[in-house]
């Protein structure tokens, strides 16, 4: 069941000390919903865990359990915060468990300038080796496109042949600066160079791997964070100051 659209992110105690959450207040005209990230403090309760969720399901409509499709995260919701409050002091009291909220900021990353690559892939250690080179760029890709990654290949004659092309475009995006996905992101494909014997489809895909990385700081990458709007969740460029970024020469 979705949520209400207006969301607010703020943190709370409960009354017993054991939860520490970072809530979201879905307001709408006719109810007030509370949810919050929660999971076992031990790895061995589990299992007790998820029988405690799927029993209070049951018993109760009003309370929900889904997981965060970002980061996986365990979210359940209730009619304020006094009634998670009592879900909570029930999962210690008749399960032996102990849960507590530690949310994770899905933040993504994007570029913010053209960069050029150029990487050739070769390895020969005794029988086939590995052989491939490809040559682009990478650019920003307008928001107002709707897309978040396009690749293109402006491939003239066999320079890389046509089926080891969804190897590299499938490599293509396989960098990033703090480990989140990268959006918002171009790649152009417009040269490379095979081997008859060597060229494979690893060896292209590496080459693209190796091509990305080594371009990715000179497109000056940024990373973007969650905002939380009616309706929807968009992200914006994160604030400097929050010493998450690299020192840019």
């Amino acid at each position: 069941m979705p949520f209400p659209a207006l969301c607010f992110h703020r943190p709370f105690r409960n009354r017993r000390g054991i939860l520490q959450h970072h809530t979201l207040t879905c307001k709408s005209k006719s109810q007030q919903y509370r949810a919050v990230t929660v999971q076992p403090v031990s790895k061995d309760s589990g299992e007790q865990f998820s029988k405690a969720l799927n029993r209070f399901q049951r018993e109760d409509p009003t309370f929900r359990v889904g997981l965060d499709p970002g980061n996986g995260q365990t979210i359940i919701s209730g009619m304020g915060e006094l009634h998670l409050d009592i879900y909570d002091e029930r999962i210690v009291r008749e399960y032996k468990v102990d849960a507590v909220g530690k949310p994770r900021v899905n933040f993504r990353e994007t570029v913010t300038q053209h960069a050029d690559l150029d990487y050739l892939h070769k390895k020969q250690s005794g029988g086939r080796g590995q052989y491939g080179r490809v040559i682009g760029y990478i650019e920003p890709l307008l928001t107002e496109s709707g897309t978040k990654f396009e690749f293109e290949s402006m491939l003239v004659g066999q320079a890389v042949p046509s089926n080891f092309v969804p190897a590299i475009e499938k490599a293509a995006n396989s960098c990033a600066l703090i480990g989140h996905p990268v959006e918002n992101l171009r790649v152009v494909l417009t040269d490379g160079a095979a081997h008859v014997v060597d060229s494979s489809e690893l060896a292209f895909k590496m080459a693209s791997v190796y091509a990305f990385r080594q371009c990715y700081t000179a497109s000056r990458p940024v990373i973007l964070e969650p905002v939380i709007k009616p309706g929807q969740m968009l992200f914006q460029r994160l604030n400097h100051s929050k010493n998450l970024l690299p020192k840019h020469q």
